[in-house]
Parts: structure tokens; sequence; C-alpha cells
């Protein structure tokens, strides 16, 4: 398993206490952000899985899958500050 240097920058808890399939990411300075990750099971058998990441601020920002659950949080993290950055400096 390669070694990804990659540490959370928000805020991360499960949707629900028993649920681990299921995450909300949020930005503890602005309430408006709302970073989401849950696994999927890839279609057409074969019982391999996926994480589908989404993120919003205000509106949609961006979506995508990443094969693991800290690669999802890294692209929708990578998505959310992106859009910050493009909406501080136009």
């Amino acid at each position: 398993m390669p070694n990804n240097p990659f540490r959370p920058a928000l805020v991360w808890k499960r949707s629900w206490p028993d649920e681990r399939q299921k995450g909300t990411g949020n930005d503890p300075h602005n309430p408006k952000c709302q970073l989401r990750v849950y696994r999927e099971f890839v279609s057409g058998g074969g019982g391999e899985e996926t994480w589908h990441w989404v993120a919003n601020e205000r509106r949609f920002i961006e979506q995508g899958y990443a094969p693991t659950a800290l690669e999802a949080i890294e692209k929708a993290e990578e998505a959310y500050f992106g859009f910050m950055s493009k909406e501080r400096h136009g």
C-alpha cells in the first residue's frame, strides 16, 4: 500500500455514529462548506468498491471517485480549497 502523506485539513466525521461508509467534512470557519464521501460498489459485480466524493459551498463545486476513503477526502478538500481560492482572488 503506498504511503500517502495527506492529512485532512478540515473536520471529518461519520455521517451517522454506526456508519463507517459515509462521512462529512466541515470547515469550522465556513458553515456553508459541505463535503461528503461515501462508499459505492462498482456495477458489474466482482465486489469492487469505490469512494464517491462531493464538494459544495453555497452551490455545487465538483464531484468524483477515488479508490479509497482517504483519497476521496483529499480530492474533496482539493476541490473545496481550489474553489475558495478562486472566490477570494477572482
